[in-house]
């Protein structure tokens, strides 16, 4: 009996130590990765409560102005937004029609001021902000990753030929896994989202499957510019870019982005900011066409469909989209539309045709309701028919 229970412990230690190794090799020896892996799994919205953050001040709020006109948005949503909206995770919700604000809504336990994480809007927000830098002469779409990452090369030479256009349209070559399977640890969604050094992990762990051109929505990208900025501009996206952005465009509450122990920020995920403020962004694309920001989103207006490739998120398909310049493109109507989606149901829509921004931010826990693409399209809908 005793030698049968010396055996089973023998075993189980050996097993233990055998999951330990394989944890330790697989998360390339960083065990606090590993251990947020574990002990998060899925992302959620509450992951703003142990991600460290840095502050965008409002140094100069502006109230929107505008009516109330809830009551057309009612009508075309077919209910009242609390039958509409509660049951599928809604937060908050924001309607801007022709640069004024006619109705806002928040779930009960929510307020409109609160801070809100965005998630993929934050690849909305680091092309804007690439866009100020490239005005200004910083940098140039057309420059190779390498020409400021040039420990890119030193991996594989196959990086000089990807531009800075080809990472924030997402047709870099860069693999992807947008979907983790266990063991989770070495894939790269866990890889970005949980990463201790996010900066040397971008650096480091992405690969080159193709030659630029071929879709892949892809969370490396958006933290390659990253560094790519801060290089250019001697500041990370956390710092005086962003800041002047928040208080240029009236924002009412501070922002916040979330950063890894070094400081670096989450640029495909980690922006956390109210629905009022982030409709802003929107408008400022309505609002200011000759920008380079609008104008390379215009031209990404014409991106052909991709959301149903194989390099495109899960049950993004069900919705026809094309991707250009941070934004996703609906072409579900002959009219296109820009949709900045986030997982999690964070949604903002911007309609050139009918100058309409709506934003729609929500609570994870939800996601099998509907899609992030069908949800823009829903919207797209209201702002056709108000």
């Amino acid at each position: 009996m005793k030698r049968t229970a010396r055996i089973c412990l023998l075993s189980l230690s050996a097993a233990v130590m055998v999951a330990v190794t394989a944890v330790v090799v697989l998360s390339g020896g960083d065990t606090a990765f590993a251990w947020r892996v574990i002990r998060h799994g899925e992302s959620s919205t509450d992951d703003i409560r142990w991600k460290q953050h840095a502050i965008l001040p409002a140094d100069d709020p502006k109230p929107w102005v505008g009516s109330d006109q809830c009551d057309d948005v009612r009508r075309v949503a077919g209910a009242s937004l609390d039958d509409v909206l509660i049951p599928g995770g809604a937060t908050q919700l924001v309607v801007v029609r022709h640069g004024q604000l006619i109705c806002q809504w928040s779930a009960p336990g929510h307020g409109l001021d609160e801070p809100r994480p965005v998630f993929s809007i934050s690849k909305t927000i680091s092309a804007l902000l690439l866009s100020r830098a490239a005005e200004a002469g910083k940098m140039a779409w057309d420059d190779p990753i390498t020409k400021w990452v040039p420990e890119l090369n030193e991996r594989d030479a196959r990086f000089a030929r990807i531009t800075l256009s080809d990472l924030v349209d997402m047709r870099s070559g860069i693999d992807f896994q947008v979907v983790a399977r266990f063991p989770w640890f070495n894939q790269d969604a866990p890889r970005v989202y949980y990463a201790s050094d996010l900066r040397t992990a971008s650096i480091n762990d992405p690969r080159i499957t193709s030659e630029p051109g071929l879709f892949t929505y892809n969370d490396w990208a958006p933290n390659l510019l990253g560094i790519a900025y801060q290089r250019a501009t001697g500041n990370l996206m956390t710092g005086p870019g962003a800041e002047a952005l928040w208080s240029g465009i009236g924002a009412q509450n501070p922002a916040w982005w979330l950063v890894d122990s070094h400081g670096f920020p989450w640029h495909e995920s980690g922006f956390v900011a109210s629905a009022p403020d982030i409709a802003r962004i929107g408008q400022l694309l309505l609002d200011e066409p000759n920008s380079d920001f609008a104008r390379r989103s215009a031209a990404a207006l014409n991106t052909p469909v991709v959301s149903d490739a194989t390099g495109a998120p899960p049950r993004y398909g069900r919705i026809p989209m094309g991707y250009g310049n941070g934004f996703w493109i609906l072409h579900d109507t002959p009219q296109p539309a820009y949709a900045a989606l986030g997982y999690h149901g964070e949604v903002m829509v911007a309609d050139p045709s009918t100058d309409t921004v709506i934003v729609r931010l929500g609570n994870s826990g939800y996601e099998n309701l509907a899609s992030e693409p069908q949800i823009a399209a829903q919207l797209e809908h209201w702002a056709r028919k108000l």
